[in-house]
């Protein structure tokens, strides 16, 4: 790629980011014109930026205000077919009516309560199930369902029942879906749903392969190249390529999803060092090899 501007940070993870986008560029995965603004963006941002503030701060700012400027821009779009997103315990209280039904204050105990409550067959997915599926940044990150199917068919999670059978190899799943999905947040003693969202639903929507647009440089991703309609995970097990990831446009939640309480995640986060330096050896490998093409 000619004319490479220079990336506004001297940060590591900056960096990554800054290739991936670049990568991106190279496999068009995105429109010229986005391109161009999130370059004015990043300059008007430089420019106003507070000393204080860290460089990879001003590319999450600029992707971010306002928040659907960048978002779900990809060129690429896949087949529709069934999606699941995964979302930590915490996250999931968001779209359950909790405060007029149970009568539960907030604070760190409600993701516990509603985990518990679910457990037992309390929430009630028609009458309990509010809010849309989404992320602070307006859309949300899901993965084909057939990708998790070989975890959840070796590991005993039942069709049509929402827990993993037999109950001890719970944590098993959270932990291996955990690593599969790249999900670099999560810490040990987290607890995972995951979301189950029927094809028909996702033929009314906007979903297309996440650009680094869509990321942040606070995450482990990496984009599509040009034989896919789907950006990867980074599995942190093998600090390999994982799944396949779509971005989606926000959805209602409702009782149409199916919701699966999978376990606690048990097992801490690789070293963080070598995270990084494994992703950031297969962003080089890409670009490297997409300049000799």
């Amino acid at each position: 790629m000619t004319n490479k501007p220079k990336p506004p940070t001297s940060n590591p993870r900056g960096n990554i980011w800054w290739d991936n986008l670049e990568f991106d560029v190279s496999q068009e995965n995105l429109p010229a014109e986005t391109y161009k603004e999130f370059l004015e963006a990043i300059g008007q941002y430089i420019k106003t930026k507070n000393q204080d503030e860290r460089p990879v701060e001003v590319i999450v700012k600029a992707l971010g205000e306002p928040p659907v400027l960048f978002a779900l821009k990809g060129n690429r779009a896949p087949e529709t077919e069934p999606l699941s997103r995964v979302v930590d315990a915490g996250s999931f209280t968001y779209n359950v009516k909790y405060e007029e039904l149970f009568g539960l204050g907030t604070g760190a105990k409600l993701a516990d309560t509603i985990w518990d409550l679910f457990k037992n067959g309390d929430i009630v997915p028609q009458r309990h199930f509010q809010g849309k599926l989404r992320s602070g940044r307006n859309f949300f990150w899901g993965t084909p369902t057939r990708t998790l199917e070989p975890l959840c068919d070796t590991q005993e999670i039942r069709k049509n029942e929402y827990a993993v059978h037999p109950p001890e190899k719970a944590d098993d799943v959270a932990t291996e879906m955990r690593n599969l999905l790249g999900l670099s947040h999560i810490a040990e003693g987290v607890g995972l749903y995951r979301i189950d969202i029927p094809v028909e639903i996702l033929e009314q929507v906007k979903i297309c392969a996440p650009t680094t647009l869509d990321s942040s440089p606070l995450c482990v991703f990496l984009p599509a190249d040009k034989t896919t309609r789907y950006g990867w995970t980074l599995n942190l097990t093998n600090l390999q390529p994982g799944a396949e990831e779509v971005v989606v446009e926000p959805i209602d939640f409702t009782a149409d999803f199916k919701v699966t309480q999978i376990g606690f995640v048990r097992g801490p986060l690789p070293n963080s060092e070598e995270v990084w330096n494994a992703l950031e050896t297969i962003v080089k490998d890409r670009l490297a090899k997409q300049e000799v093409d």
